[in-house]
């Protein structure tokens, strides 16, 4: 059994996979640790108190379902990663280390490229790639601090990889999009054929558009973000703040390349975690 976890600035998860990659229990707690970051950059107290229990109670709860998995050691190994709060936090060290004693569990603070590199490697089998193969395609995900955008080209090779310290929890859906924009103007590419969102204020706006009460990762995976010709858009007021802010980034897109197709990917860096994994062991 592997535990991959990943502590973001908006949401944990933790993804609990066999020696075959197969996800066989997943949970996501929002615990917004990024608003925990003061403006001398550094943690505030309470961060170092309910964030790293709810850290603590997930890991429970997967060394539990592991053993029920019939895992008769439970969880054999894990990795556990925190990205853009943590990068930005000059105390970050206090926390891993209050993490570790904790949970029993090593937290490793990665850098922007291994955080894009990770994204990129998650999305190596989403549906929508596949049914893309051989086209350039551009993954851009938002997360809570920062947003990662990388260029792959038809030989699935990565060009082009930018870290923007903007994301969720620090601007407005206009916001991130202009910055996204800006950062795609500046950088020259061949035409893309394909833009993949990953990120869940993109799952949450699949999941509106969608019409579905509940959220199903199965129908989110590969759906339509952009309005396609003659569609009705979908009215943003009618949305809650993760939708909204993944409605303007897309609308924001669609205008700056309108024939291109927008789609949306519950996968993301748990999945490139247990990729890893996976190489590890199969070498």
């Amino acid at each position: 059994m592997f535990l991959a976890f990943d502590l973001g600035s908006n949401s944990y998860i933790a993804s609990l996979a066999d020696q075959n990659g197969h996800i066989l229990w997943e949970t996501r707690r929002v615990v917004r640790l990024g608003t925990q970051l003061s403006p001398d950059g550094t943690l505030y107290p309470e961060a170092f108190e309910r964030p790293i229990e709810v850290a603590r109670a997930m890991i429970d709860e997967a060394r539990a379902k592991a053993a029920q998995y019939g895992a008769p050691n439970g969880i054999l190994e894990s990795r556990c990663v925190a990205t853009r709060a943590l990068r930005a936090a000059s105390n970050a060290n206090a926390f891993c280390g209050a993490f570790a004693r904790c949970t029993g569990l090593s937290l490793d603070v990665i850098t922007c490229d291994e955080e894009a590199r990770l994204e990129r490697l998650g999305q190596t089998n989403a549906p929508v790639i596949l049914a893309h193969a051989g086209q350039p395609w551009l993954l851009i995900d938002v997360g809570g601090g920062s947003t990662e955008l990388s260029w792959i080209d038809e030989t699935h090779q990565c060009t082009w990889t930018q870290s923007l310290n903007i994301g969720a929890l620090s601007g407005s859906g206009e916001r991130v999009g202009a910055h996204i924009l800006q950062a795609l103007a500046s950088h020259t590419c061949a035409p893309t054929r394909l833009i993949v969102c990953a990120g869940s204020v993109f799952s949450s706006y699949a999941q509106h558009k969608l019409g579905l009460k509940d959220y199903r990762a199965d129908a989110v995976e590969g759906a339509r973000l952009d309005d396609e010709p003659h569609a009705m858009p979908l009215e943003l007021a009618s949305l809650d703040d993760a939708s909204h802010v993944g409605a303007h980034i897309v609308r924001s897109l669609q205008n700056a390349h309108p024939d291109t197709p927008i789609y949306a990917t519950t996968r993301g860096l748990r999945h490139g975690l247990i990729a890893d994994f996976l190489a590890k062991h199969t070498l």
